[in-house]
């Protein structure tokens, strides 16, 4: 069974816990649930609260969950990171999603960015392994993460929700939207390089 991540930015928390969550919860909400073996992935989220946000994208990272657990094994062994000695409590590149078992609970905005930058730390490295099939996962987490970013969530989907977010977000009216949040995705990009590189950007428009 392939294995599904939603990620989500520019999240709020509801005040009130909205009617009928369990059975049609309003679309782009979440609740934020913690996980016992890594208790930390939820900072910067309340557990238990109910959250909206406004944008969300759905990335396929394992065909299945043995895939996973195989590029996981990969990622540990580049970082040094070794299951039988890294308990609860510890800390370290790519931790919080070492210790994301069994896949389960939400990963909040401090989380979510500290393993974006985790993913850009050691980029050159994954690179220089040549594999792959290995460093096109490895960038596929990067992107997944840096949407969520600063202000965002991520977490695992369960079979019965994926085809229900599937469905939304591939119906026209989703595809419209999720073409405008890329193009304008790309272009806070290529605007952040130009600042980056001391460049200024004038955009012509034609009538």
């Amino acid at each position: 069974m392939a294995v599904f991540f939603l990620a989500c930015k520019q999240i709020e928390r509801l005040e009130d816990f909205p009617a009928n969550f369990w059975n049609e919860p309003p679309e782009k909400t979440f609740l934020a649930t913690g996980n016992e073996f890594c208790p930390t992935i939820t900072l910067g989220l309340h557990e238990g609260w109910v959250y909206r946000c406004e944008r969300e994208r759905m990335f396929n990272v394992a065909e299945q969950e043995t895939d996973l657990d195989a590029r996981l094994e990969k990622l540990a062994t580049l970082v040094g990171f070794n299951w039988h000695i890294h308990g609860i409590g510890c800390a370290g590149p790519f931790y919080e999603l070492f210790r994301y078992t069994p896949y389960f609970g939400t990963i909040g905005p401090v989380v979510s960015s500290k393993l974006a930058n985790d993913f850009a730390w050691f980029d050159d490295r994954a690179r220089a392994l040549g594999d792959i099939g290995f460093y096109a996962w490895f960038n596929q987490m990067r992107e997944m993460f840096q949407f969520a970013g600063e202000h965002g969530a991520v977490w695992c989907v369960d079979e019965c929700k994926h085809s229900k977010t599937h469905a939304r977000l591939t119906s026209k009216d989703g595809v419209i939207a999720f073409l405008h949040e890329t193009m304008r995705d790309e272009s806070e990009r290529i605007a952040r390089a130009a600042r980056e590189s001391g460049l200024s950007l004038s955009v012509r428009t034609t009538p």
